[in-house]
């Protein structure tokens, strides 16, 4: 287990590539447990509310991997540093608390090595045998075991890194973003590229772009700490994100507004998913750099062809143009195979001329030749006047020929018959499940400031007109989320997801898991907030046990589905038997 732990934290920062500080290591995530005895409770407890009996051996397995664990104080934290080290290497360190004298826990690890007497420390460190090193300080003992480079990890100041995060968790992580952009960087510089396949570069430069952009993001970050914690209720993730001052980053948190009772009626307990923002004020930089990624990666597809990178950047403009709008959005599937029901609602100064500017870009001919070879296409809109709103009806019309077409014309020209037939099925599955799911089309209104999006009926669109207007008194979904998470601060975004139906929807898809769908029970759906405090970003999500009981279960039942398609066939058993 010790190794299993050192290697996931090593490999998700190998190839870190450091300038390093004045002591040679910089950390790169610290894993904490807040002491193996709360652990305990909290995996026992979680065993039994989970069904899950094996979480109660998660302790002892932890503890069977470390050295000297017999020697470890049980009420005490434990952590374990990755360092990054100059030259690009990494190297693991594991802190504990000696339930007695360091010197008896470090005779411990020595073993028949020391003798009845421990080494002389080199600069405060013990080389212990075992290919192990050890240096007691503040009270701790800091270990490595199988590094190249001992010294160098036990003489960073390591006590820095004691301090568990501020944030409740059995569990807590604390990442160092800077550290983990060299590794970004590093990788995109390492990008494959296969000079026979069609538009290679294309695609290299958008992966460059994508990972460009999210070491940009990684830079503009101090630190991130998460903390999880299993109860009655299920799991509680929280975090804290905290910007660099003067970042884009910084300014977008502080721009964030509370979720007003507007945006709060849209949420719904019932729904695949509900979410509310309050909004906030996206610098113009980081917007455009979100627009470049997107147009990299989209204009990089072998499915969409005849488009230049300009048309490609201007449907993303209008796509993210509501981006830091205050907004609300709910799906549900009240009929299990029928289509989704959707309403949203996002305030802004002048909502019929956006939807003008939307209808004139679907007009264009590059956006009618992308749909075209998309399979769907939006005829109209349709224009009405529903008392005081303006109302705009888009219907959705499906061409699955175009889309095979389309999706044939994308292949390598040497792919065997047999996989582009098996590719286009997929494909064609899917094609056939939007069918379904998205319906006739949808219907955007305005009414004041508020753009009203709803699909699924006259009904639906009624209803959502019908929660705009309701801007005043409480809504019991909020209420709900809210006393499952407790937001010190009136929460600036807040919702809901159904991941266990999300997947059960996307089993009952296909004919080969649809059985495994119908055997997922219900669940409540996670939940989750973020909200502001002091200069940062908080944030907490509840995976409720019913949601982790179903989630689990579609798990079991695909792997025992998998398992009975790729059993070898029975031998034939002679007559004699």
């Amino acid at each position: 287990m010790k190794n299993g732990l050192r290697a996931v934290l090593a490999v998700a920062v190998c190839g870190v590539a450091c300038a390093g500080s004045a002591l040679g290591a910089t950390r790169i995530v610290s894993v904490y447990v807040e002491s193996f005895a709360e652990l305990q409770k909290q995996a026992a407890l979680g065993a039994g509310a989970f069904q899950a009996p094996m979480l109660a051996a998660l302790p002892m397995m932890m503890t069977g991997g470390l050295p000297g664990a017999a020697q470890m104080d049980n009420s005490k934290p434990v952590a374990m540093h990755l360092l990054a080290l100059d030259g690009g290497e990494t190297g693991m360190v594991i802190e504990v608390a000696p339930s007695a004298a360091p010197e008896a826990y470090l005779k411990a690890l020595a073993g028949g090595e020391a003798e009845g007497a421990l080494p002389e420390p080199k600069d405060g460190i013990y080389t212990l045998g075992k290919h192990m090193a050890a240096k007691v300080a503040g009270g701790r003992l800091y270990i490595v075991t199988h590094a190249k480079k001992q010294a160098a990890l036990l003489g960073t100041d390591l006590t820095a890194y004691s301090e568990l995060p501020t944030l409740p968790g059995v569990l807590r992580v604390s990442v160092e973003p800077q550290a983990v952009v060299p590794y970004l960087k590093k990788a995109t510089a390492s990008i494959p590229v296969q000079v026979n396949a069609p538009d290679a570069e294309k695609q290299r430069r958008a992966v460059e772009r994508a990972l460009g952009f999210y070491s940009g993001m990684l830079e503009q970050l101090k630190a991130l700490h998460l903390g999880l914690n299993i109860q009655n209720e299920g799991v509680f993730v929280r975090s804290r994100l905290i910007p660099r001052a003067g970042s884009d980053l910084a300014a977008l948190m502080l721009s964030g507004k509370p979720v007003s009772t507007k945006q709060q009626a849209f949420l719904k307990k019932d729904s695949l998913f509900s979410y509310a923002s309050g909004g906030s004020t996206v610098p113009k930089t980081l917007e455009n750099a979100l627009i470049e990624m997107y147009t990299e990666l989209v204009a990089s597809s072998p499915m969409y062809t005849g488009g230049a990178t300009n048309d490609w950047a201007a449907v993303l403009k209008q796509s993210i143009a509501l981006w830091g709008v205050p907004q609300a959005l709910a799906v549900s599937r009240p009929v299990p195979d029928g289509a989704l029901h959707v309403q949203g609602c996002w305030q802004m100064d002048d909502p019929v001329g956006y939807l003008e500017s939307q209808f004139a870009m679907m007009k264009e001919p590059f956006f009618v030749t992308m749909m075209k070879q998309s399979g769907i296409k939006f005829p109209g809109p349709t224009k009405r006047t529903v008392d005081d709103m303006k109302v705009y009806d888009w219907k959705m019309e499906f061409d699955e020929q175009a889309m095979e077409k389309t999706v044939r014309a994308a292949f390598p020209p040497d792919l065997p018959a047999e996989k582009a037939d098996a590719a286009v099925a997929a494909h064609q599955q899917t094609f056939r499940t939007l069918k379904v799911l998205l319906g006739d089309g949808y219907t955007y209104a305005t009414s004041g400031k508020d753009l009203i999006l709803a699909m699924g009926g006259e009904a639906v669109l009624a209803d959502a007109v019908k929660r705009a207007k309701a801007s005043a008194g409480a809504s019991a979904e909020a209420d709900r989320i809210e006393a499952l998470l407790s937001p010190s601060a009136d929460p600036h975004s807040i919702g809901s997801i159904a991941l266990a139906r999300i997947i059960a929807l996307s089993l009952a898809a296909r004919p080969e898991t649809a059985d495994i769908a119908k055997g997922i029970p219900d669940s409540e759906g996670i939940v989750f907030a973020g909200w502001p405090f002091k200069g940062e970003t908080l944030s907490a999500m509840l995976i409720p046990t019913s949601e982790i009981k179903a989630i689990t279960a579609a798990a079991m039942a695909g792997q025992a589905a998998a398992r009975k398609r790729n059993a070898p066939a029975r031998p034939p058993v002679p007559d004699n038997f």
